[in-house]
């Protein structure tokens, strides 16, 4: 990726790089049995700057257990090198109705060490819909340098599958944000099992 490189659509934190990556994938699942599919991948990233110096070197291993009663326990591990430092962090986490992304609940906990400094994070979820209501709920404690945190509460009421009203809470160590957003739909629905002929449109009031 050149120096000069501009993305107008997106946004790329680092440039005046080179790098290779290479990830490789298994996937098995039963129709019988207590567990319903078990999955592994492996990433790496080896990027260089066009000077030669070493920019990243990345490594990641995911791994994750589905039961058929719908409970997950994922595990995995991320570490290499950026510029001058080290990072290895793993990385544990349970999800019930994983399958259901209306309705479940999850929690996962990271450790390790990243950018020279010991790093413990908790974060959890919980999704639960009912009458016509959507409600989430997300947590996040992290110990890295300094304790931060961040919590991020969503509401939204589907009158129809073409008109809902949903609602914003951010709540984190800088202050409190919310905002408001009513979303009219006549091409397509996201949530259809096939092409509907409705049209999506959003406004969006933040406060």
């Amino acid at each position: 990726m050149d120096s000069d490189f501009v993305d107008r659509l997106g946004y790329y934190p680092f440039t005046g790089y080179r790098s290779v990556n290479l990830a490789s994938y298994f996937v098995n699942e039963w129709r019988e049995g207590f567990f319903r599919r078990a999955s592994a991948s492996i990433q790496s990233q080896i990027s260089n700057t066009y000077e030669g110096e070493v920019f990243r070197r990345a490594l990641n291993v995911s791994s994750l257990i589905l039961t058929h009663s719908d409970y997950a326990l994922a595990a995995g591990w991320r570490g290499g090198q950026f510029e001058e430092f080290s990072d290895s962090v793993f990385s544990i986490g349970f999800r019930a109705r994983a399958s259901d992304r209306f309705n479940n609940v999850g929690i996962t906990y990271n450790w390790g060490e990243q950018a020279g400094e010991r790093i413990h994070r908790i974060s959890g979820n919980l999704n639960i819909r009912a009458y016509g209501f959507t409600a989430g709920l997300s947590s996040r404690i992290q110990w890295h340098f300094e304790r931060r945190y961040q919590q991020i509460l969503t509401l939204t009421y589907d009158f129809s599958p073409a008109l809902s009203l949903g609602s914003r809470l951010i709540w984190q160590a800088e202050g409190i944000n919310i905002y408001f957003a009513l979303r009219r739909s006549v091409l397509g629905d996201p949530n259809a099992l096939e092409f509907k002929q409705r049209f999506g449109a959003k406004v969006i009031r933040a406060f």
